[in-house]
């Protein structure tokens, strides 16, 4: 992974927890519209957070052999 995707991940955990924290205080302190966006301020941060795991955590595809790489399919008998 790339110094640049390595930030990108980085600034989106903080952002996903700056949500999820001020999401709760929202809908702690609030009431009627306001506890809703909290609510949803809450739900987006742990999306975001599931997508920062889905991403990290997704094995790479394994190598085609080089006989199907150059014909395109399974080696011809």
């Amino acid at each position: 992974m790339s110094a640049f995707w390595s930030f990108a991940i980085s600034v989106a955990v903080l952002f996903s927890f700056a949500l999820m924290v001020f999401g709760v205080r929202l809908a702690v302190k609030q009431t009627g519209k306001e506890r809703l966006r909290g609510i949803l301020m809450v739900v987006a941060g742990i999306v975001l957070l599931g997508n920062v795991y889905l991403y990290t955590t997704v094995p790479e595809l394994p190598e085609r052999p080089a006989d199907e790489a150059v014909s395109g399919g399974p080696a011809a008998e």
